[in-house]
């Protein structure tokens, strides 16, 4: 049986976003699947019911099922791991993901009915404590966070230490884990050769290819 990789897009997104990954995975070793979620207009639970819908058909399918999420989709995969146990899960790898959420949606939440109309930003918010997350024993966790404060909300209400959306100490997890740092902002993290090359490693082996010191 082959081993299933689900590809989990971010906020304001759609499935096409990660068409790069989804594309320079090696289709010879996995299945790809890339889901769709309501992630401009829906709520985080919304976009869970959503991903569940997707996912619970394929669980007995395959060897092996691995998540790989960018931004919001990171928290998509947490919230459906805390709730739902997989025996032969795979590993996760969370690509710019605020596990403790982000201050920039704190900030748009307090812009009268955004949050009303762009459901997501409250489930980005810093105050969140997200569930704890139904890991295998073998199951592996990789981060890559990037460091490229590029974007403009970023700069002007981010520390430095940041993607432009995320910053660094909110992309580590409570689990233990692998993490990496790349100097991409948020919107093309995800849309690299050397993520690419990186996230295929980790599915492969568990780890990450060692980066050399600059």
């Amino acid at each position: 049986m082959k081993e299933l990789v689900v590809l989990v897009h971010g906020f304001f997104s759609s499935q096409k976003s990660m068409h790069y990954l989804e594309e320079h995975l090696p289709r010879q070793d996995f299945e790809i699947v890339s889901v769709n979620l309501p992630s401009t207009f829906g709520s985080l639970g919304d976009c869970v019911k959503a991903f569940n819908s997707a996912v619970s058909p394929l669980l007995g399918d395959y060897s092996r099922i691995h998540f790989v999420g960018h931004s919001l989709g990171g928290l998509v995969i947490r919230k459906y791991l805390g709730l739902i146990r997989i025996p032969n899960l795979g590993h996760c790898i969370f690509i710019a993901t605020p596990h403790h959420g982000t201050r920039i949606a704190n900030i748009l939440n307090r812009v009268p009915f955004f949050s009303r109309i762009i459901r997501p930003i409250p489930g980005l918010m810093t105050h969140k404590a997200y569930p704890n997350c139904h890991f295998g024993i073998h199951t592996r966790i990789g981060i890559i966070a990037g460091t490229r404060n590029g974007l403009l909300a970023g700069k002007l209400f981010l520390s430095r230490q940041s993607d432009g959306r995320v910053e660094l100490e909110s992309a580590r997890c409570v689990e233990p884990h692998e993490l990496i740092t790349l100097p991409f902002h948020h919107k093309v993290i995800h849309k690299q050769a050397v993520v690419a090359a990186q996230v295929e490693a980790f599915l492969k082996n568990g780890r990450f290819i060692p980066q050399q010191a600059s």
